[in-house]
């Protein structure tokens, strides 16, 4: 836990008060020491982009009224598995804060909590489907159809202005 600290100390000074080219090598070690949880994550997404691929493809997504039954079904199973899934590995390792040395238990949790990402997405994509065919739904949802659009203009536009204000090179 003290060395936990001592990183998160590290990271801190380097982000805001080091150069830019401090804060880019230390990103770059950040990423070789966590590109294998994000191989393991780009691993559980490709089911995701396949599902949805097939979602386009047969034509689910273009028919959405005609699907409605296919949809509530997937909300009815998929959420509540998901989200049961995700309760047991919480119960099983309440914190996935990093400390040194293996721990057989935490990574079965953290396995289970990653499997649990698949059916939990499904249910939540079928549950706003579900949610837009309704009148509250669609008045309710509907302002969120402009971010939507603009998704990747506002992660950049947030990454930018964060590294302006809060970095050395920046504001401070």
């Amino acid at each position: 836990k003290v060395e936990y600290v001592k990183e998160r100390a590290e990271e801190v000074r380097i982000y805001t008060q080091a150069s830019y080219a401090d804060s880019v090598v230390f990103r770059a070690k950040q990423y070789q020491e966590d590109i294998k949880f994000a191989a393991g994550l780009s691993f559980l997404a490709l089911p995701m982009f396949l599902l949805g691929f097939w979602f386009v493809r047969s034509g689910v997504i273009t028919h959405l009224r005609e699907n409605l039954g296919l949809f509530r079904r997937l909300a009815t199973w998929t959420l509540p598995l998901g989200l049961a899934m995700t309760l047991v590995s919480v119960a099983m390792y309440p914190s996935f804060i990093r400390f040194t040395g293996p721990d057989p238990l935490r990574n079965v949790a953290q396995m289970l909590f990653q499997w649990a990402m698949l059916p939990t997405c499904i249910g939540y994509v079928s549950l706003l489907i579900c949610l837009l065919h309704t009148k509250i739904g669609e008045e309710f949802l509907s302002p969120l159809r402009h971010a939507g659009r603009m998704a990747l203009t506002n992660y950049l536009a947030a990454s930018i202005i964060g590294t302006f204000f809060f970095s050395r090179y920046g504001l401070g």
